[in-house]
């Protein structure tokens, strides 16, 4: 009685195992149910085209620095007032000078300029 029942146990587990697999000529293919697959990486070598952040530095707009030392600095962006540290969208604001503004994506690192109109 033992040894059938730890065959169906078994068996079940191996049929649940095999709705999340799905065998193909180099093996095996993961089933993501609409999911990230996790086993491909967010960024560098092998990342996924999608894995871009949905807001593009270009659409950001900078309309304005102050630099205060003493109180810390402020930006202004589509109308919102930013500091060191806060983020827009999914980029973190990591430094604010006069003229322009650094932003880190990941390990990328990008650069808002004041327009001069």
């Amino acid at each position: 009685m033992k040894k059938i029942l730890l065959v169906l146990v078994i068996l079940s587990g191996a049929f649940i195992q095999g709705q999340f697999l799905i065998a193909s000529q180099d093996g095996f293919l993961y089933d993501s149910h609409k999911h990230r697959d996790p086993f491909v990486p967010l960024i560098g070598p092998g990342a996924q085209a999608g894995d871009q952040p949905d807001l593009s530095v270009s659409s950001i707009k900078l309309e304005g620095i102050v630099v205060d030392p003493k109180q810390g600095s402020f930006v202004m962006v589509d109308g919102e007032v930013y500091e060191e540290g806060h983020k827009i969208g999914p980029y973190l604001i990591e430094k604010i000078e006069a003229k322009r503004v650094i932003l880190k994506y990941n390990k990328e690192h990008y650069e808002l300029r004041l327009s001069e109109d």
